[in-house]
């Protein structure tokens, strides 16, 4: 299946690793790869492709962004669609919590 090359840990001093895709576990951290999926501001602008893009790493498939340089893997434990009555007021927005 073969692996590949990224960096764990939030900080830059971390090494270097080789990881098969679908490995790590919730909460790990590793680099969010900024030359790809560019540098978002904050989870409010995360793009579908930058969630599947670094949850290739993930267990569960999908990453979120944990700092400025950072994902984490997460797991989706709820997802609210327009219609429902709890989110009503929002249109044209899926949500989910993690």
């Amino acid at each position: 299946m073969g692996c590949t090359r990224i960096t764990l840990g939030a900080n830059s001093t971390n090494t270097s690793v080789c990881i098969l895709y679908n490995s790590l576990s919730d909460a790990s951290v590793f680099r969010w790869e900024t030359s790809k999926y560019g540098n978002l501001r904050n989870s409010k602008n995360m793009t579908k492709d930058a969630v599947l893009g670094h949850g290739r790493f993930c267990k569960s498939g999908f990453a979120a962004r944990f700092d400025t340089d950072s994902a984490t893997c997460i797991s989706v434990a709820k997802v609210s669609l327009p219609t429902d009555a709890i989110d009503a007021s929002r249109t044209g927005v899926v949500k989910c919590d993690f």
